[in-house]
């Protein structure tokens, strides 16, 4: 899910289907929740409303994107994060 959260204003009905269909891993990258991001993401939705462009990005919360992914038995093996990005693996947690 490569910088696609942020491009749905549904995360959690997103990361639900996808954790549903995971079957080992599952990667995802997804704006860091800090104000300078959401500035940043702001005046590029302002500037895409501007040009008429309907799409918009958005910064949704890491700490229940990370319950939603547990919820759906995946477990977090792996976390980065540039400036601007969390990236996040997942994995399938198997039943004993």
């Amino acid at each position: 899910l490569d910088r696609a959260v942020c491009c749905y204003p549904d995360w959690k009905g997103l990361l639900e289907r996808a954790a549903g269909r995971c079957r080992r891993l599952l990667g995802l990258t997804y704006p860091r929740n800090r104000p300078d991001v959401r500035f940043m993401i702001g005046f590029e939705n302002f500037r895409r409303r501007l040009s008429k462009d309907e799409f918009r990005a958005f910064v949704h919360p890491p700490h229940e994107m990370h319950e939603a992914l547990l919820a759906g038995g995946l477990t977090r093996v792996c976390r980065a994060h540039t400036l601007a990005w969390h990236i996040d693996v997942y994995e399938r947690v198997s039943p004993a």
